[in-house]
């Protein structure tokens, strides 16, 4: 793993989630999935490290709800 953690891609553009941690395991892949998400822009930036040990600011959400889009 790099580090990066997960990002979602929301009409082209990237967002760190706040709260990761809820992703089930089953959607953390290296493959692209689409998803239904509920979420929550929680309209400033979070700081990642991913590939860095200086921080990348990101937009943030915090995910209310994820599924499998079908």
């Amino acid at each position: 793993m790099d580090g990066c953690g997960f990002f979602v891609e929301i009409d082209s553009i990237k967002y760190k989630p706040k709260n990761e941690e809820i992703i089930p395991p089953d959607f953390k892949s290296y493959d692209t999935l689409t998803v239904t998400l509920q979420y929550l822009d929680l309209h400033h930036e979070i700081e990642t490290y991913c590939f860095s040990l200086t921080p990348i600011m990101e937009k943030a959400i915090e995910i209310i709800s994820i599924d499998l889009h079908e």
